[in-house]
């Protein structure tokens, strides 16, 4: 299967590995940058799961927080989604069935609406992870009902309506909902 994108792919460097299992790290603003691929290195010496990293941006990163607002601002969440769930495919054809995504800031808004969306086509996430970023208000997070969710927020975050304490709290509110 041939993805619309760059995949980095991250394997446990100590001994213990974790069958079948793989997590999706999802990018900052920035794009896929040396932070995100360290984090994912971390991810996979960690758990022992297969980690790949997605490049969103197709070989783009930011210099400066204007150009990754324009690359985020480009982003069209819905096809980004779409691709990633390309990638669950791709995962799961590689034996793969046990597959959950991780996300920073732009990307933590992106494992909570990956999350919802693969639960719209019947084939749910079994974990979904957010830090510091919440999903446009479209992707309906009522759906998620069999994904385990965690989501991780500064309490000083200023960044009204992604992740300031608002937004945390208003994205628990919905995803409480969708759990009831």
């Amino acid at each position: 299967m041939s993805l619309p994108f760059k995949v980095y792919n991250f394997t446990s460097k100590n001994a213990k590995t974790l069958p079948r299992a793989a997590i999706i790290v999802l990018q900052e603003w920035w794009g896929v940058n040396d932070m995100i691929k360290q984090h994912a290195q971390n991810i996979a010496d960690h758990t022992g799961a297969y980690t790949v990293v997605p490049d969103l941006y197709k070989g783009k990163v930011g210099v400066n927080a204007e150009e990754a607002s324009h690359l985020m601002n480009k982003l069209d969440w819905n096809v980004a989604i779409g691709e990633i769930e390309q990638l669950i495919d791709s995962l799961n054809n590689q034996g793969y069935d046990r597959v959950g995504s991780i996300g920073f800031c732009m990307g933590g808004g992106l494992s909570f609406a990956l999350a919802a969306d693969a639960a719209k086509r019947g084939k749910p996430i079994q974990a979904a992870v957010g830090c510091y970023g919440t999903p446009p208000d479209h992707f309906d997070l009522s759906l998620i009902k069999d994904t385990a969710i965690q989501g991780h927020f500064g309490g000083k975050d200023k960044m009204a309506g992604f992740s300031d304490p608002a937004a945390a709290d208003a994205l628990e509110a919905r995803l409480k909902n969708a759990k009831e």
